[in-house]
Formats: structure tokens, sequence, C-alpha cells
């Protein structure tokens, strides 16, 4: 898209895969902290290994990375189709 207000899908895709890796590996974390005990839930929903084990962190993480990379493409492809497409129909700001 040519207008300055679109988001790239690969730098969307990279920062949100980051984002829910990095709190992947906080909750995955926290349960040997037992800072918060709803941490493993989270941990349970990118794999089905034992939360506790090495094998849930190499599993979920990359679970996180792939999940966390579509939702990101799928967020600025839907953006930049709905709130960019729309902005020369429906602006909210007098123009």
């Amino acid at each position: 898209m040519g207008t300055s207000d679109s988001l790239g899908i690969a730098r969307c895709a990279v920062a949100a895969a980051g984002t829910l890796a990095l709190l992947f590996l906080a909750c995955w974390a926290g349960i040997y902290l037992d800072v918060v005990p709803a941490s493993h839930l989270f941990v349970t929903l990118f794999t089905v290994a034992d939360p506790a084990t090495l094998r849930a962190l190499i599993t979920g993480l990359c679970s996180a990375l792939i999940f966390g990379a579509l939702g990101g493409a799928i967020y600025s492809i839907l953006y930049n189709g709905m709130v960019v497409g729309f902005n020369a129909d429906f602006r909210l700001t007098p123009s």
C-alpha cells in the first residue's frame, strides 16, 4: 500500500512473534518462581507437554513464535485492508 498509514506485514509478524515468545518465556519461568499460579495455564496453550519441562519450553516457544507471527500478519492485513482502506471514505478528522 502506498499510504503512510499502512502497516508492514513482516514487521507486524516479527513484532507479534517476539512479544508472544517473551510472554511465553515469562510464564514458563513463572512456573519455577511460583509467582503467578495460573502461568502454567498460558504455557499449556502452546504445548501438550508437562509445563515444567524443557520439552514444553522448546515446543511452546516454537508454537508461540509461529502463532504470534501469524497473528501479527493477520492483524496487519486486516488493518491495511479495513482501516487504511476506509480512511479515504470515512474520515474522522475534517479535511
